[in-house]
Order: C-alpha cells, then sequence, then structure tokens
C-alpha cells in the first residue's frame, strides 16, 4: 500500500498535496499498489485517475487532522498484517521521518523515498518554492522550511522522548533511496534559519 500524507492544509490540491498525488501516482501505477490518502492528496490522486481504497478526513469541515489521525484511519481500513512487504509513506521529504516513525510503531513495515533523490523534482511548477513549502499555505508551519523545522522538530523529539532509539530501528530503502533522518542526527529539519 501506499500511505498518502501532505505537510500542508489548504484547498485542494495545493502545491505540496499535486506534488505528493504525482509522486505516489508513480509509486501506485509501477507497483499496483492500494492507495490510502488524506482527502487533498486524494482528490489531487482523483484527478489523475488513481483510484485510493481509503481517504482520510477529519471529523468536520474545516477541522485540522493530525499526522496521527490521519494514520488512526488507515490503520483501521488496512490494520498491520503478517504480511511483510512493506507499505510506501509518500510525504513532504520534510514530514517523512514522522510519518515513517508512526507507522513503524503502528505496526507496519514501512520505507519511505526520498523526494530529494528524484532527479528533476521541480517544487515550483506545484506552486511551492524550492523546499517544497506553499508560502500561501493556510497552516503556518507550512509557509516555509523554517517555520516547518521549528514545527516538526518539536514532534520529532517527542517520539524520540517516548520512543528512544526508534531512529535506529527505522528501516532505508537500497540504491541510495533513504529517509529523512531523524533530528538528532542534525539533518535538514535542525537547519538554520536561512538555510
Amino acid at each position: 500500500a501506499s500511505v498518502c500524507r501532505h505537510a500542508a492544509r489548504g484547498p485542494a490540491p495545493g502545491g505540496v498535496r499535486a506534488h505528493d498525488a504525482e509522486r505516489a501516482c508513480g509509486h501506485v501505477l509501477h507497483r499496483g499498489a492500494p492507495v490510502l490518502a488524506q482527502r487533498e492528496v486524494a482528490e489531487a490522486l482523483d484527478e489523475l485517475d488513481v483510484p485510493v481504497a481509503c481517504v482520510a478526513r477529519p471529523r468536520r469541515s474545516g477541522d485540522y487532522l493530525t499526522t496521527q489521525r490521519v494514520l488512526d484511519q488507515f490503520v483501521q481500513h488496512s490494520p498491520p498484517s503478517a504480511d511483510t512487504r512493506p507499505i510506501m509513506v509518500v510525504a513532504h521529504p520534510d514530514h517523512t521521518w514522522r510519518c515513517l516513525a508512526l507507522v513503524s510503531l503502528a505496526g507496519y513495515t514501512a520505507a519511505v523515498p526520498d523526494a530529494r533523490s528524484i532527479v528533476g523534482l521541480q517544487w515550483e511548477k506545484f506552486g511551492c518554492d524550492s523546499d517544497g513549502f506553499d508560502p500561501d499555505s493556510i497552516y503556518e508551519p507550512t509557509t516555509s522550511a523554517d517555520d516547518f523545522a521549528v514545527y516538526e522538530s518539536k514532534h520529532q523529539r517527542s517520539i524520540l522522548r517516548e520512543h528512544p532509539g526508534l531512529d535506529e530501528r527505522l528501516q532505508v530503502l537500497p540504491s541510495g533511496v533513504g529517509l529523512q533522518p531523524s533530528p538528532l542526527r542534525g539533518d535538514a529539519i535542525e537547519r538554520k534559519p536561512g538555510g
């Protein structure tokens, strides 16, 4: 399965969501895997004629849907099983570590492609800046890399406090396609303002 989560909210499909949908589409067409997607990503996938098996939605219109609540809906639809094939998590590169951590803690075997390794990736064609953030996003942490770094690092550190050593257990894909490293390794989540 491909599990799709974007790092922004706002009118669908939006830049980040359209980009995630395009990435998911490539994975789905290549693997024939079922797709579980957050509403905005599912709407963008629909425009690409990609079927979505489960759409995570907020309880009420206008509510914010957290990453954990998205995962909770996916678990209800497709619980972890004895199948050892990994699920593929498609998310903004700065959000992939937390997505992978949460799906792993939920009991899935999971992997996350590193979008930064995709040759020719152009966020700008989706209305985002070169880091993949939408300056017009209605959700402030997703308007810039610097704002998101502050927001995301708090969540990552919370997970690592509750689950010491988790980052060492997370899987990395072969052939140099890897994960967004955890904040303890000094990755882009810890980037300096303007960096």
